[in-house]
């Protein structure tokens, strides 16, 4: 997957926000009381407007969607399962692929976090160096991680612009961000299955 370049770009708020209200379908545009559904987000390092009353149940009847704005003006989906405390930054339209591509990252990331012991474990060598780990960006994608949040972190710890980064440097900031170890695991995934010639290494069970 290419990488898009981080959008540095900060609309002012008031742009932002009627470009937010313009994608409410026409009936709801008509409510003036839910303006206060408007909310200003941070979470895994993207800023967003959210528009609450804007939101799309899944068939499921267990994950909502919610139409938000990035600071730079792109219009993406938040989707949030029921009782969850964050939401998965969607950039793909229309909202059955924003649900898709929610499911697909926390099926990636389900199966990571499953093996945190085995995380923390590796996490040590590298920073001891008994193990050696060069970790991509790609790698952080196969680890469920939005893209948006992907940039967003990397922006923020001055590693923005590169694809590359080596073990060690993501081993520290893991403690910043748990999920800076999720691609770590991912990258040592990869490693393992090219040094073994195999190319099942993101095989990810089913959810049932």
């Amino acid at each position: 997957m290419k990488t898009l370049p981080y959008e540095k770009t900060v609309l002012p708020k008031d742009e932002l926000i009627s470009r937010l209200l313009a994608e409410r379908p026409l009936p709801l545009q008509c409510e003036k009381s839910v303006l206060d559904a408007l909310e200003y987000n941070t979470d895994n390092w993207v800023r967003t407007w959210i528009d609450t009353a804007h939101t799309i149940e899944h068939r499921s009847g267990r994950i909502k969607a919610s139409r938000a704005i990035t600071q730079s003006g792109r219009l993406i989906w938040m989707i949030q399962m029921h009782g969850n405390r964050f939401a998965f930054h969607a950039d793909r339209d229309p909202v059955e692929d924003a649900f898709r591509q929610a499911s697909e990252a926390r099926r990636a990331r389900k199966a990571i976090a499953a093996r945190w012991p085995e995380i923390v474990k590796l996490r040590r060598r590298i920073l001891i160096g008994t193990e050696g780990l060069t970790v991509s960006i790609d790698d952080a994608r196969h680890a469920g991680l939005c893209e948006l949040g992907i940039q967003g972190f990397l922006h923020r710890v001055g590693l923005g612009g590169r694809t590359h980064f080596p073990g060690r440097v993501l081993a520290v900031l893991s403690f910043m961000d748990r999920q800076v170890g999720y691609a770590i695991f991912a990258g040592h995934l990869r490693q393992r299955a090219e040094r073994s010639g195999s190319n099942l290494m993101w095989a990810v069970p089913d959810e049932h």
